[in-house]
């Protein structure tokens, strides 16, 4: 269908996405976002080309690709290690909470009255 026709008459007539009613435009969407599998499927496509159909929960996705576009993003180094520092630190101490906590409901006895 895709192929005889074009991609968006296809997302109108058989997906079952709520992008369906837009002939299945997603909009621009970040690479950091996606999937390692959808982002490996897309890496070896040209714009105007399609992916296979994807195995995904409830269904296939099939892709096609747009535009490819790259935004220069400046990054303040310093500030961005110690975003990665406080939550290293507090998945830690979120750790030896719940191993605490589980030492303690392992010690503690309730006894009838």
């Amino acid at each position: 269908m895709i192929n005889e026709r074009n991609f968006t008459e296809a997302a109108f007539n058989y997906s079952i996405s709520d992008t369906s009613s837009n002939g299945g435009k997603l909009g621009w969407i970040k690479e950091e976002i996606l999937n390692n599998n959808i982002k490996n499927e897309i890496k070896e496509k040209d714009i105007g080309e399609f992916t296979k159909p994807l195995v995904i929960p409830g269904g296939f996705l099939i892709l096609n690709i747009e535009n490819i576009r790259e935004i220069e993003k400046n990054i303040d180094l310093d500030k961005e290690i110690k975003i990665i520092i406080d939550k290293k630190t507090n998945d830690q101490l979120n750790q030896y909470s719940n191993i605490y906590l589980k030492k303690l409901k392992k010690n503690i006895q309730i006894n009838e009255i």
